[in-house]
């Protein structure tokens, strides 16, 4: 039997419970993904005691969609990535636009650091609520 070895761990977002009454918890590359999705899509000011926490993007969702503004937006967020989680490498981000769905699709590759032989992937959609 392999013994399987978890470095990182976060509550899982769904708030599912288990069998015992305890929430899920995600591990490993789950855990990352919350992480930078709870970054990407935290606007910034609503973390208390944290108010630089997250990202700028939102006030971009109301730009023309355009490939600029699709470009600014991924500047954005590697730089909020590189910021505020330092497990994570970041390889390639594409920002598509989407304009009949008023909504950009993010593709999105990096490492863990803690295995930096596999590239992860991730997909994501921002846009304005």
């Amino acid at each position: 039997m392999a013994l399987t070895t978890t470095v990182y761990s976060d509550f899982d977002m769904k708030l599912e419970t288990q069998r015992d009454g305890d929430i899920t918890r995600d591990t490993d590359e789950a855990a990352i993904l919350n992480s930078i999705e709870n970054i990407i899509l935290t606007m910034q000011g609503s973390r208390r005691m944290l108010p630089e926490f997250s990202t700028t993007i939102g006030h971009l969702l109301f730009e023309p969609m355009t490939s600029e503004t699709a470009a600014l937006i991924r500047f954005k967020i590697v730089d909020v990535i590189n910021r505020w989680d330092n497990r994570v490498d970041v390889r390639n981000i594409n920002v598509k636009v989407d304009e009949d769905n008023n909504q950009y699709e993010c593709y999105f590759e990096f490492n863990i650091k803690s295995f930096p032989q596999e590239i992860k992937t991730a997909n994501f959609i921002i846009r304005r609520i």
